[in-house]
Formats: C-alpha cells, structure tokens, sequence
C-alpha cells in the first residue's frame, strides 16, 4: 500500500479513458515545480521537454490498468545534463509498476504453472518469469540470516560429557 500512497501523494490525475471493455488508461502527471539533477544533485527548475510513457499496473476487477503518465525532461543549470523526473513505485526504464511485479509473483505462486500467470495478466512469459524470480531474490534478501559465515575461537563453546 506504501506505492499507492506514494503515487497518490506524487502523482495527480484522474483522466480516465476506457481504451476497451477490458482496458482503462489513467493519464496523470506529477505536479512537483523542480526535480533534483541525480549527476550533480543541484535543483532543477526548467523544463526541458515533456514525454508520455504508458505503465502497466495491476488488473482491477479483470481490466487492465495502464497508466499514460507526462513526465517532464529537465535541464541541469550546473552541469547541463537532460534527464527525466522520477515517479515513486517505478523504477527507471521499466514499463510497469513495482506493485505489477509484485502482483505477478502472488499469481505466479498461486496459479499452477507461469502460463496460466500470462494468460491472466496479458503480458509476456520472459516478464513473468523475470519478474517473479526477482521478486522471489528481493525476498529471499529480506529474510536471509544475517549471522557471519565463520565463527571465531571465543563464539562458542564446548560440552563435554562423560560416560
């Protein structure tokens, strides 16, 4: 739910087109006034062109959910580089959401095999399998042990008992 909130709080829009029966698009944009170079870390308040780019979220209710986001290319004042704004919940140069990824490793371990997960969520075999075994590495991060791998003389101890 933290994506949603994030993309709630950053994003403003309620353009809703029903492209199909089973298909809606959101057309939103972020409403901040600058973007920080990430080359430089100076603010950046001119814009230097806008670009849609279309993301795929999750299915609400069977129908497919993209979102046809404006997002705006800056120019840095300090080092003139051009680069585009950053959208909470998608990472760069990916075409769906983090949410989406999430939604297809839940499906993935649910349904019986992977392609029963592509037919349901209308996308490609090669993302369901590369979203899901990524998702499955995040979460085998979050709860992997942290103990050291050796153990020094003095960690443990001995018990000797005699017959």
């Amino acid at each position: 739910m933290l994506i949603v909130e994030r993309l709630q709080e950053f994003i403003r829009g309620r353009n809703l087109t029903y492209l199909k029966n089973y298909v809606i698009e959101f057309e939103c944009h972020k409403t901040n006034e600058f973007e920080v170079c990430p080359k430089c870390a100076t603010k950046s308040y001119k814009v230097h062109d806008r670009v849609f780019v279309h993301i795929k979220d999750i299915p609400i209710r069977n129908k497919l959910i993209f979102l046809k986001i404006k997002k705006r290319r800056f120019k840095c004042p300090s080092c003139k580089s051009v680069f585009r704004e950053p959208i909470p919940g998608i990472k760069k140069g990916f075409k769906t959401t983090q949410r989406f990824r999430s939604h297809i490793r839940w499906c993935a371990s649910n349904f019986s095999d992977l392609k029963r997960v592509t037919k349901q969520l209308q996308c490609s075999s090669w993302l369901v399998y590369t979203a899901f075994y990524e998702q499955l590495k995040l979460e085998n991060k979050k709860w992997q042990n942290e103990w050291s791998s050796t153990i020094g003389v003095d960690e443990h101890s001995l018990v000797f008992i005699q017959i």
